[in-house]
């Protein structure tokens, strides 16, 4: 057996799987989750963010969602893991949609070993489309 085959062996061993979705804001992230329909392994960390907003009576929009999560990540890079890894439990998979940071990403790698990275992208035509979509019609959308 070779030694990444018992490395991914491991991996799956020490729990259920965190699947991270990464990528631009506006490439499709929260569209993949829709279209593969498993609402019971999502985990949308922009819940967090929005929750936070409500408690200061501040609205719901893409500029506010991303300037809190600016200044939260900025005062504590790791300030969502103990919440996601706490959502993982008892479940053999979960998806992590939303705002992720590198320094995020890496403590949730160091702390939960079954953990896959997916970056999702698009292109710049369709980015600009999305963004064009946001300013007119305004936020959440569904593309």
């Amino acid at each position: 057996m070779s030694h990444e085959s018992v490395k991914t062996k491991e991996k799956l061993a020490t729990g259920g799987l965190l699947l991270i979705l990464v990528g631009e804001s506006g490439a499709g992230k929260s569209t993949f989750c829709e279209y593969i329909d498993r609402p019971e392994g999502y985990y949308c960390s922009s819940e967090a963010l929005e929750r936070e907003l409500l408690s200061t009576n501040q609205p719901i929009n893409h500029d506010t969602i991303h300037a809190f999560a600016n200044k939260a990540y900025g005062e504590n890079p790791e300030w969502q893991v103990p919440r996601i890894l706490s959502s993982l439990k008892g479940r053999s998979y979960l998806i992590l949609d939303g705002p992720r940071r590198v320094d995020e990403v890496k403590a949730l790698k160091r702390d939960h070993a079954n953990t896959v990275v997916i970056r999702i992208s698009t292109s710049p035509e369709d980015l600009f489309y999305v963004y064009k979509i946001i300013n007119f019609v305004g936020w959440p959308i569904a593309v």
